[in-house]
């Protein structure tokens, strides 16, 4: 009976208490690593949104991928919107291509995390919508090899621009 009893106790302190979480607000469409626009060899980390709701009713947008660096983005007022009516897009800050800046991106393996976004609205609680990631080794090694050859492109097409009359 006493080890019943312990155990019942163990189990509701090891239940986690959460907050109130307000209702769905859409979907991700995206999440992932992106292209830089600099020219360098850089990569952001990007998300695309969906909404659900009326999106002139978002206040911020808090956005990361677990301990991914550089995914940890926040978004508000203009910044929250979609563009063009359509699907929402934000970047995280631009990081250079090296094994120090995205390290996950050059260790062998499979990477994978939660990414989530916190979407607060005036008088309802936040609502957290999430996407699952997951890039496989020969998936990183692509994508390396697909960034290095957008920061090569774009370089080409300032050149190319620069030299015209």
């Amino acid at each position: 009976m006493r080890a019943a009893l312990l155990a019942a106790l163990c189990l509701a302190a090891c239940v986690p208490l959460t907050a109130k979480q307000g209702p769905p607000v859409g979907k991700f469409v995206f999440a992932g690593p992106t292209s830089g626009e600099s020219g360098k060899r850089t990569v952001r980390w990007a998300y695309g949104f969906e909404y659900s709701i009326d999106p002139n009713t978002v206040t911020r947008v808090a956005l990361s991928c677990g301990d991914l660096l550089g995914t940890a983005v926040v978004a508000t007022e203009a910044e929250v919107l979609p563009k063009d009516g359509g699907t929402a897009f934000w970047y995280g800050p631009e990081l250079l291509l090296r094994r120090e800046a995205v390290p996950w991106l050059f260790e062998g393996g499979t990477t994978s995390q939660i990414c989530q976004g916190v979407f607060s609205r005036e008088g309802e609680p936040d609502s957290v919508e999430r996407i699952p990631v997951t890039f496989t080794r020969t998936t990183k090694i692509d994508l390396i090899r697909d960034l290095e050859d957008a920061a090569d492109l774009t370089r080409s097409r300032r050149r190319e621009s620069e030299e015209e009359p």
